[in-house]
């Protein structure tokens, strides 16, 4: 996937008839962060995890059963132990601790991993230890501003979005009509949908993964032992 910077946003907006007064940048690199949450397909962000090798973050530390986790996660796909390779599970208990007295015990006995999020932080159920994770993160460029997906439509979803943002804030100073903004906030409404539609397609490959999860005869229960690796296999 590419990837456009801000900027083209930004031109596009300039141009787009709206008082230039009332376009803050700083303000739509906001804005632009908010249409990427909103949009909320997968191919917005980049895949990072946190294993320590080229360009990725170091794994996780963990002492007194909690670690820090990065500050650039939008959505956490898995944690697994950085050593033994095991996969976490997400806690789901009323009463939660931050110690192995709230372990998690199997079918067979055995006590396993588990782990939980909160204001930065992630639990778990040992002591001490590395954490690998695996999230979702926003693409920024070198100055540290969100890039947009190429892909037209996701592109005049973006640009329509700072529109709204900035006709709203005009109606609220009695500098649009009402009728000026409906239409402007009908265009968002509709290239947002139209964004998503098309960021849902599979391609071939994906087409391919679909289709052999689909005609799986013996199905396997326990993909997330694995991190999902053969979710897609034939």
């Amino acid at each position: 996937m590419n990837y456009v910077c801000i900027m083209r946003i930004a031109e596009q907006v300039y141009k787009s008839g709206l008082n230039v007064d009332d376009i803050n940048f700083y303000d739509m690199i906001e804005w632009v962060g908010e249409a990427i949450l909103k949009i909320g397909v997968p191919y917005a962000y980049i895949e990072k995890v946190t294993n320590g090798t080229t360009l990725m973050p170091d794994p996780i530390v963990i002492t007194d059963y909690v670690g820090t986790l990065p500050t650039d996660i939008v959505v956490i796909r898995g944690v697994r132990e950085h050593d033994s390779g095991v996969a976490l599970i997400n806690e789901s208990g009323t009463f939660r601790t931050t110690d192995e007295s709230n372990n998690l015990i199997s079918s067979n006995g055995s006590t396993m991993a588990s782990y939980r999020t909160e204001n930065g932080l992630i639990y778990v159920n040992f002591e001490s230890g590395e954490l690998e994770i695996s999230y979702l993160a926003f693409k920024t460029d070198i100055n540290g501003y969100p890039m947009v997906p190429d892909d037209e439509r996701y592109i005049t979803a973006v640009r329509t979005y700072v529109m709204y943002k900035i006709a709203y804030r005009m109606w609220l100073q009695d500098k649009l009509s009402t009728e000026k903004y409906r239409e402007v906030e009908k265009d968002w409404l509709f290239y947002v949908n139209s964004a998503k539609t098309k960021a849902h397609m599979p391609d071939f490959d994906g087409m391919e993964a679909l289709k052999n999860q689909m005609r799986k005869l013996v199905t396997n229960p326990n993909h997330h032992a694995s991190q999902f690796a053969y979710l897609s296999t034939p």
